[in-house]
């Protein structure tokens, strides 16, 4: 027979039928196992009627709580502390310092060093986070897409001419963007029809300019991370303003800061080397030795904080997204994942250093994976369309208990055996 337990003011506790188990301090709390109860602060128990710190948050698996300020909390929103925050800023600024003083250098030794490892790290977030979007038919479709476009980057030029890969490749990648539209909005025949009518006008411009689509690709794969930082910001339940604050600041800020000329005065002077490599990142009509410049140092800037998210940030305060990635892909459970990253990027170091024009066309088509199945999975957040719930790392459900046989024995929090003798009753989980 349920009961409700529940007191006013200058009221005792309710009579305890006999048979049942004891209520803790007189604060109209629900008892944990064992008839204990946490402190008196409101907050329900977890397993083993034990309660985390005084602060409001949720318990975790085994009574405890997740991590500090630092960290988020389990679940039902999480807080994050001035730790991340200021690691943000302290990375920017050394980013920013040495994208002015040295933006070839950081672009090439920073992609020598972190590229594959991001590469890794950032399909196991996806792949975890958005597991509703890529799965079935449309992840196996994708993968298809996105390994024509691989190829497309591998083929030498001596067999397929340079403007001809081009071409395939932005055919390709618009079809990935289809591909999505098709999934998400199959039962909206309407709206279908008009990203279908977008995506074709921007396929002819791509296919018209392919020189500016391959440079808006470029900085736009760098600009990622915000929006992925702005869905991920959702659980927090304080400090979101700040942190989103900070993202927009090192997004577009500073690169618009850089661009604007203001800092010209200490970006170091411009030579062949970053000549050649602004060409990739330029618009081809402003493509000057001073204007490329600027371009080539915004591009090193945003990669390098492209890699603080996703091989610092993102693997440390989205473990459930881990976790998620871990069950579909058991074969890269813990530290695998960044062993796989580390030796391929080893290997592609070497390269780098043997032949760089080589190891960049390899580590292009490797890139091509987690660059090009981020973009469907964007699209259809931004249309609403495959939203993940904010992440939480689960509470455990209470299993029931063996009936009780004495007034101490533990009862779960909405049912209570009946006051007269009968068989052992089976107890309702909470």
């Amino acid at each position: 027979m349920a009961i409700t337990i529940s007191d006013g003011p200058n009221q005792g506790p309710p009579a305890r039928p006999s048979g049942t188990a004891r209520t803790g301090p007189d604060d109209g709390r629900p008892t944990g196992p064992g008839g204990t109860t946490g402190p008196d602060d409101g907050r329900p128990t977890g397993p083993g009627g034990t309660t985390g710190p005084d602060d409001g948050r949720p318990t975790g698996p085994g009574g405890t709580t997740g991590p500090g300020d630092d960290g988020p909390t389990a679940p039902g929103g999480a807080r994050l502390g001035a730790a991340p925050q200021v690691g943000f800023v302290l990375a920017a600024v050394a980013a920013l310092v040495l994208a002015l003083r040295a933006p070839a250098g950081l672009a090439v030794l920073g992609l020598a060093l972190f590229g594959v490892l991001h590469n890794v790290l950032e399909l196991r977030y996806v792949a975890g986070r958005f597991a509703a979007v890529l799965a079935g038919p449309l992840l196996r479709l994708l993968l298809v897409l996105v390994t024509g476009i691989a190829l497309c980057r591998l083929v030498p030029p001596s067999l397929v001419p340079r403007t001809v890969a081009q071409a395939a490749e932005i055919l390709l990648a618009y079809g990935l963007l289809a591909a999505a539209c098709r999934s998400g909005l199959r039962g909206r025949p309407l709206l279908l029809a008009g990203s279908g009518a977008v995506l074709a006008g921007a396929a002819a411009g791509s296919l018209a300019f392919p020189a500016y689509h391959f440079v808006v690709l470029a900085h736009l794969h760098n600009v990622v991370p915000l929006l992925f930082l702005w869905e991920w910001s959702r659980r927090l339940v304080r400090g979101r303003a700040l942190f989103l604050v900070l993202q927009c600041g090192w997004v577009l800020v500073v690169p618009a800061v850089l661009l604007s000329g203001v800092l010209d005065g200490v970006l170091a002077p411009g030579t062949g080397w970053t000549a050649r490599l602004a060409v990739g990142y330029t618009p081809p009509a402003w493509l000057t030795p001073g204007v490329g410049l600027r371009f080539l140092a915004v591009f090193a800037f945003l990669q390098t904080m492209h890699y603080v998210v996703w091989v610092w940030f993102l693997p440390r305060y989205a473990p459930d997204a881990t976790g998620a990635f871990e069950r579909r892909v058991p074969a890269l459970r813990g530290g695998r994942a960044w062993l796989l990253g580390g030796a391929v990027g080893g290997l592609l170091a070497v390269l780098f250093a043997a032949d760089y024009a080589q190891g960049r066309t390899v580590y292009a088509a490797l890139a091509s994976y987690h660059a090009y199945l981020e973009f469907p999975v964007l699209l259809m957040l931004v249309l609403g369309l495959g939203e993940a719930p904010a992440a939480a790392v689960p509470l455990p459900t209470p299993t029931s208990l063996p009936a009780p046989t004495a007034p101490t024995a533990p009862t779960s929090l909405t049912s209570q055996a009946p006051p007269t003798p009968v068989p052992a009753p089976t107890e309702e989980s909470p």
